[in-house]
């Protein structure tokens, strides 16, 4: 037991060092990241609220458009983003790249707990910027408590995808171009455009499988009072992640020395 809660405290130890250490590296090459970020998360949400009202739809709930947008396109940008780096943690840690006493899961870890910190950062100066130029009323969450539980499943979620993803990238690059598709995919698998108990049944009945629309619909909760909550599952989507995670980890593990070699 001893041995074990050592080698805990040395892995917690190495993994600080490591966020520690890419906040650095990022903010001494990247002075203003975030403002870049911001404009191109801000940029998105625009054009694709543009769009909306372009063909003279009005928002599904609350008095803005562009929240409406926003509060689905943050947490399916981060789950991609989570996947996203955590897969390249991986990758930049291979073929000898790797720092001493520092394994592949430890590389991948830090890398998506820096991305979580950025995009909780980044969430929040768009919600601030939202409300200083009083786009929306609601731009200011009324309940913070639906939005941890998906901001921590979705991290769960995109840790344990991008961990499947570096075993598979140095195999098949090709797949890394096919998940950047697919994961552009989930703006319209995820419901960022409408509220599924809204949507016809045929169409529901598809997006209810897929456990982003899920989280998504959750962060909703947290954004607008009287969201309706019936189409939410969080048992289901925190049982997809935690599945994901457990073989994220499984995989990761059983092809740690292939991969480190490569």
């Amino acid at each position: 037991m001893e041995t074990v809660v050592i080698g805990l405290r040395r892995q917690t130890s190495v993994i600080a060092a490591l966020i520690m250490r890419e906040i650095r590296l990022r903010n001494s090459r990247y002075a203003f990241a975030y403002l870049f970020d911001l404009f191109e998360l801000l940029g998105m949400i625009i054009v694709m609220s543009s769009l909306r009202v372009f063909v003279g739809s009005s928002p599904m709930l609350g008095d803005s458009e562009i929240l409406f947008i926003a509060s689905g396109l943050i947490p399916i940008s981060l789950f991609r983003t989570v996947s996203t780096k955590s897969a390249a943690g991986v990758s930049q840690s291979r073929g000898g790249k790797a720092l001493p006493g520092v394994s592949l899961l430890d590389s991948a870890i830090a890398k998506s707990c820096v991305e979580l910190f950025n995009y909780t950062v980044l969430a929040i100066l768009l919600l601030t910027v939202l409300w200083v130029f009083d786009v929306s009323m609601f731009a200011v969450p009324y309940d913070m408590a639906p939005l941890l539980e998906c901001w921590s499943v979705l991290y769960l979620f995109g840790l344990g995808v991008g961990l499947i993803n570096s075993v598979i990238i140095p195999h098949f690059p090709l797949w890394n171009i096919f998940w950047g598709v697919l994961t552009r995919g989930q703006i319209l698998l995820g419901a960022v455009y409408n509220v599924p108990e809204y949507m016809q049944p045929y169409i529901r009945n598809i997006i209810v499988w897929n456990p982003i629309a899920h989280l998504v619909a959750l962060f909703r909760t947290g954004i607008f009072p009287g969201y309706p909550g019936h189409f939410i599952d969080i048992g289901y989507a925190t049982l997809c992640a935690a599945v994901t995670f457990v073989v994220g980890l499984a995989v990761q593990r059983t092809a740690r020395r292939r991969l480190a070699s490569i």
